[in-house]
């Protein structure tokens, strides 16, 4: 066995295992440089160090040193992907396009039923299902909101999240896109729509949520990744709880109001949402910062004041909105 093949080993190893190289070098107490040279074949690790980047890596030794297969069921191999979403978006713009058409015929259409449509199908159902089978298959996980190279994952199990998401996201999609029009072509009014949109947008964040959760266990290496995942998931709900609410309390203000865009009170309403939102943005920030550094082997966790008193800011506006 050569060293450029043990060399391409380690760096194969390490990716799939979702690790940088400063992630590699600090738990084996060596320095990037060192890690840097295995990699690149100037230097090979001792015997000690590659039983302990095995046991890294969770392969067998004679695995890494090419002398064995790695026949273990966590092979990124394993994941494929799912044809559904393609059929879920092929499903929507059949259902749009009858949309326009059966209406246009009936002068029974609204252009915000068909544009809401098209931006659902196309930049959420559409481009997030192209972004998930790009990263699946290229490993590239950087633009994924939460990930951080830093830490150390089971790529499979990320994959196979993905994957879980990217259909959710596709059978969801194409069912606000038909509940929507149906809405319309019933005349049921805005707080239909209003409540299949909230639906639609909570069952897109719930899916995310559960299949991250349940994968927890699975999906981090460390321990300490564990635990700071456990934290940050409760802040991430409240967080998103109320930039929901904010929509909420806005679109209802418009509409049982009656306030009309380019208005005083409209301006009013739009200027507390953004506050709220920012206030909210901010303390979740704040939160997740604080739970990135905390060390769980050191101190139990406590949720900041600052954190808490950004909430309480966010609601008020939102609060205030009704009083417009």
């Amino acid at each position: 066995m050569s060293e450029k093949m043990i060399g391409e080993r380690i760096a194969y190893y390490r990716k799939k295992a979702g690790m940088s190289q400063e992630k590699v070098a600090e738990y084996m107490e060596v320095s990037r440089q060192a890690v840097t040279k295995w990699e690149g074949d100037r230097s090979k690790p001792s015997s000690d160090n590659l039983i302990k980047l095995a046991s890294l890596f969770d392969i067998d030794v004679e695995v890494l040193l090419g002398n064995k297969d790695d026949n273990s069921p966590t092979t990124g191999d394993s994941v494929t992907i799912s044809k559904a979403p393609w059929i879920f978006i092929g499903i929507s713009f059949v259902v749009l396009l009858l949309y326009i058409i059966v209406g246009s015929v009936m002068k029974n259409i609204s252009p915000g039923t068909v544009i809401t449509g098209f931006v659902v199908l196309i930049p959420i159902q559409l481009f997030l299902h192209l972004y998930f089978t790009y990263s699946i298959k290229n490993e590239s996980f950087n633009g994924l909101v939460g990930y951080d190279s830093k830490i150390s994952y089971d790529l499979n199990v990320l994959k196979k999240i993905l994957t879980h998401i990217d259909l959710n996201i596709g059978m969801s999609s194409t069912v606000f896109i038909f509940s929507s029009c149906a809405v319309d072509f019933l005349h049921l009014g805005s707080i239909a729509f209003i409540v299949i949109f909230v639906a639609y947008i909570v069952d897109l964040v719930a899916s995310v949520l559960v299949n991250n959760y349940r994968m927890i266990d699975k999906l981090y290496r460390n321990d300490e990744d564990k635990e700071r995942a456990r934290k940050g998931m409760p802040v991430f709900v409240v967080y998103l709880i109320l930039l929901l609410a904010g929509l909420f309390v806005t679109i209802i203000a418009f509409e049982e109001k009656k306030i009309d865009n380019n208005t005083a009170p409209a301006m009013k309403v739009i200027t507390l949402t953004i506050l709220g939102m920012l206030f909210a943005t901010g303390g979740y920030a704040f939160e997740n910062r604080n739970i990135t550094k905390w060390k769980p082997e050191e101190s139990i966790y406590k949720i900041s004041k600052i954190s808490i008193l950004g909430a309480l800011f966010s609601l008020a506006l939102f609060g205030l909105i009704l009083l417009v």
